[in-house]
């Protein structure tokens, strides 16, 4: 993902100029600004989940992540770079707690859990809560959507 590299906007030339002539390329990106997380939430434990992954991702924003357009501009980007053959899918995935999913969520809270405490946005108890919410199975929650490009260097 180049989404929270402050030089994304260099490196896909880059990367494209390292590839051998038939080479693919292909690039990830989370597209945090399409569908909420968990929509109408119906408990506290719920709201309290919805509210962390809202602060993660003012989180990101602040540090200069584009989750938004740069996802949605992947083909154009790999274009202009020269590539052919260019495509491009979305897929949102609708883990459960305790899943792989689950685990994705963990470790993004386990980086950032102190710098989110520390905007004042969110408590410790609020990701003890959110942390707990992703261990139990009936608990289903939307990833972000990630966006898969890809294209070939022309030989």
């Amino acid at each position: 993902m180049l989404c929270h590299l402050p030089e994304r906007d260099t490196i896909i030339p880059r990367l494209v100029s390292a590839l051998v002539p038939g080479g693919w390329l292909v690039l990830e990106e989370e597209f945090y600004d399409s569908l909420p997380t968990r929509p109408d939430p119906a408990t506290d434990e719920e709201r309290t989940f919805a509210r962390v992954l809202d602060a993660f991702r003012m989180l990101l924003h602040q540090r200069a992540a584009d989750t938004g357009l740069y996802p949605r501009t992947l083909p154009w980007r790999l274009e202009q770079a020269g590539l052919a053959e260019v495509g491009a899918e979305g897929r949102l995935v609708f883990p459960r707690g305790g899943t792989p999913g689950a685990d994705l969520l963990h470790a993004n809270l386990r980086q950032t859990a102190d710098l989110l405490v520390e905007s004042g946005v969110v408590s410790d108890a609020d990701i003890t809560t959110f942390l707990h919410m992703l261990d139990k199975p009936e608990f289903m929650f939307a990833l972000p959507l990630m966006v898969s490009a890809w294209g070939r260097r022309p030989a």
